[in-house]
């Protein structure tokens, strides 16, 4: 991955930023923002880790604070734990797999996610099955998060259908996404794409993703939720379209 240019560095913060600032404001966002802008400047594998660290840090304060965490867990930790053994399992996936097929695959899942929230489609509750449902929405979660960085296909569709009240839904997501990045370090850590210079880069970003996410949650009650959530999906469908359409190029 070599030494990290002043030209890639700058881009890379004020992308988690900008990542930092939607997650204040909606609570979710940073790892879908940061790795899908990151890979305008660098492979899937580095922007990935990049993530880890801002990923973990803010989530693990979301998972903690809110008064839930017991509740939630209780509920889900079959998924949870499935979903970060997945995760860590599927990091292997970037020595046998063209980067650009990942990217491609990262396109179409923040098209999916976004399509489907824009359209407030969402799963239906899963009753009595969940005992096989979430053990199989863990591994594919984990699968998917691995390969692409991303949780939300099908791993937050899944905690939308269980029908927790909102503050705990918020907690849910800091939960998945903290577990889920913990495997994914253990993963890139194995595979050695975790370097020391990509841990540096990745501890910078927590900086400007903390700061981000103040922001974001201080002018929370200004801006409409409802309004800045529909903007962000469009940018994610957006996004998700340019990643799917450049790596098929390359691909092709």
């Amino acid at each position: 991955m070599g030494d990290v240019s002043l030209e890639t560095l700058i881009p890379i913060l004020a992308i988690y930023l900008l990542a930092g600032f939607s997650k204040g404001i909606v609570g979710l966002g940073l790892p879908t923002i940061g790795i899908a802008l990151a890979t305008i400047f660098v492979g899937l594998d580095t922007a990935l880790a990049y993530a880890t660290l801002p990923v973990v840090l803010t989530n693990l304060y979301q998972a903690l604070v809110g008064g839930h965490f017991t509740i939630v867990w209780r509920r889900t930790w079959p998924m949870m734990l499935i979903a970060a053994l997945f995760t860590a399992l599927a990091t292997g996936l970037f020595t046998l797999v063209d980067q650009n097929v990942l990217t491609i695959f990262l396109g179409t899942i923040l098209i999916v996610y976004s399509a489907l929230t824009l359209k407030t489609i969402t799963l239906s509750p899963p009753g009595r099955h969940d005992v096989w449902i979430s053990p199989i929405i863990g591994a594919v979660t984990g699968i998917v998060t691995g390969i692409t960085g991303s949780s939300v296909v099908p791993g937050v569709l899944y905690l939308q259908s269980l029908n927790l009240p909102r503050d705990a839904f918020v907690q849910s997501l800091g939960i998945l996404f903290t577990v889920t990045y913990i495997g994914l370090i253990i993963g890139l850590g194995h595979h050695n794409i975790l370097t020391s210079k990509v841990v540096g880069v990745s501890a910078i970003a927590i900086i400007p993703a903390l700061i981000g996410m103040t922001l974001g949650m201080r002018i929370r009650r200004r801006i409409p939720e409802e309004q800045f959530r529909t903007v962000f999906l469009l940018v994610i469908l957006l996004l998700g379209v340019y990643l799917f359409l450049r790596s098929l190029w390359r691909f092709l």
